[in-house]
């Protein structure tokens, strides 16, 4: 270090300058969101856990299913659309 340098001991430990959090138990949540090339759709809250009916769910409230030059299709439902 150059003498013209003043350094300082770091105070980022002391109690006015930290955040107390909730380290246990704190809880989550699970959000289910698409998009595509064409927009964003709708970003859903997904309550207690996900499996494959509620999935299906899901897709159902939140997808169109087209049928393009015989190929199923399945599309987001746009957010400027609802």
């Amino acid at each position: 270090a150059s003498p013209q340098c003043k350094t300082y001991e770091s105070t980022a430990h002391h109690l006015p300058n930290t955040i107390p959090t909730v380290k246990h138990g704190g809880g989550s949540i699970m959000l289910w969101g698409c998009f595509s090339a064409a927009g964003t759709g709708r970003l859903v809250a997904v309550k207690g856990k996900m499996n494959a009916a509620k999935y299906r769910d899901i897709l159902e409230e939140n997808t169109i299913i087209l049928n393009v030059e015989g190929v199923t299709v399945q599309t987001i439902k746009l957010l400027s659309n609802t």
